[in-house]
């Protein structure tokens, strides 16, 4: 189901703690990135893990853009 507008962001960042703490459990473990994903379920939850890595950096790219733009359009 997706978020509604409203509550988009409180409810996306519950779910991205739950993963960092996962990942951070694994980081505390000595797992390496390689044996993290090969850790996980299946080939679709390696493929979301691998896509919600990219979503994270492409997030911080638009925020530090909007953050160090006076005017510019973000895209």
């Amino acid at each position: 189901m997706a978020n509604m507008s409203y509550c988009r962001f409180e409810n996306t960042l519950r779910d991205l703690q739950d993963c960092l703490n996962v990942l951070d459990e694994a980081c505390e473990d000595d797992k390496s990135l390689e044996d993290f994903e090969k850790s996980l379920g299946s080939d679709y939850e390696r493929r979301a893990f691998k896509s919600l890595l990219t979503v994270a950096e492409e997030l911080l790219m638009i925020a530090d853009r909007m953050a160090n733009a006076e005017n510019e359009a973000c895209f």
